[in-house]
């Protein structure tokens, strides 16, 4: 499996919304799961036959490998990878002895921004591991852009109705980056192109507003190339016999691959929404799953499904839960 960073630069604010959170219009996450990237891909083949089989077959199959959205920064011409922070128990920290009130403050306040901490980056996932086993405190900071708020007005009834849509807008120098494992190079150009042709539709809420255009910065990535968190995350995706292997994408075990979990840590997620129309359609609510966010930790590798929720408009309602994985040494 050969591995490939495609960078995402966005053009326009994005909403991710949270379906599984009552899909409310002024929240917004700040990911786009890969169950999601992979229907949106799958709705800008709809068409073409061939290529939607390839592409769902190839995923199916193992030949192809999505990670979920994960931030990234453009610094010095360097390109800096963050990754999920690992849902692993944390010890407690050791108490100081004769702290004044401004000290414990200080030490709440470094916990509770600990405690936000979303992300990592990839060349400082060893040393972030390396403060759990004593609960040391990490700082890993990255300013990724700014959420806000926009006023809206709904017409459709006798009066105007106002509403709030909540949104985010990437800094210049941030966006988000896909991680793809490819058995076979074609694929690789291919994932390419259809990320192109994706950008111009948008993904996330508000397409039709114009939000969520982006742009691919440049060719994809082959790793280890692209620095120095490029060479420690390809290090990281080779190394199966690690105590914790961290799920970056979100993963649907199949029923046989249950029991393994129970040594694990991970988040439960459900996962629902509704099905994209095709002209002429109505909105059909999907069936829901639940599904192991990323970040989750297991020990050992698993393979993950895809499966049909359904149908809608004489086609299969495809759920993607494959999974991708780097190893943690703790």
């Amino acid at each position: 499996m050969r591995y490939y960073i495609y960078p995402l630069r966005f053009d326009t604010p994005v909403h991710f919304g949270a379906a599984e959170q009552g899909g409310k219009l002024e929240q917004v996450r700040p990911g786009y799961p890969s169950d999601t990237l992979f229907s949106a891909l799958c709705c800008e083949l709809a068409g073409d036959e061939e290529r939607l089989g390839r592409f769902v077959s190839d995923l199916r199959e193992g030949s192809l490998a999505l990670s979920d959205l994960f931030p990234c920064a453009w610094k010095d011409g360097t390109l800096s990878l963050y990754l999920p922070k690992p849902l692993l128990l944390t010890a407690a920290a050791p108490e100081k002895p004769h702290q004044s009130l401004d000290e414990v403050r200080r030490d709440a306040t470094r916990r509770k921004k600990q405690k936000k901490l979303a992300y990592i980056r990839a060349g400082r996932m060893r040393e972030y591991l390396s403060t759990l086993p004593a609960g040391e405190d990490f700082s890993d900071e990255l300013d990724r852009g700014r959420e806000f708020l926009t006023e809206r007005v709904n017409m459709r009834g006798d009066e105007p109705l106002p509403y709030y849509v909540a949104a985010f807008s990437f800094g210049g120098d941030t966006g988000l980056y896909l991680l793809a494992g490819v058995r076979d190079e074609g694929a690789a150009a291919e994932l390419s192109r259809l990320l192109t042709q994706l950008g111009l539709s948008g993904i996330g809420g508000k397409r039709s507003s114009g939000y969520g255009k982006f742009h691919l910065d440049g060719e994809p990535v082959p790793l280890p190339d692209g620095g120095e968190d490029a060479t420690a995350l390809a290090a990281m995706l080779a190394d199966e016999s690690a105590p914790w292997q961290m799920t970056l994408s979100h993963l649907l075990p199949a029923p046989e691959e249950t029991e393994p979990l129970a040594e694990g840590y991970y988040n439960l997620v459900k996962r629902g929404g509704f099905v994209t129309p095709l002209p002429g359609e109505y909105e059909q609510k999907k069936n829901s799953v639940y599904m192991l966010t990323a970040g989750s930790c297991l020990r050992k590798r698993l393979a993950g499904r895809v499966v049909s929720l359904g149908e809608s408009g004489g086609h299969d309602v495809l759920r993607a839960g494959k999974g991708l994985y780097v190893g943690l040494a703790v």
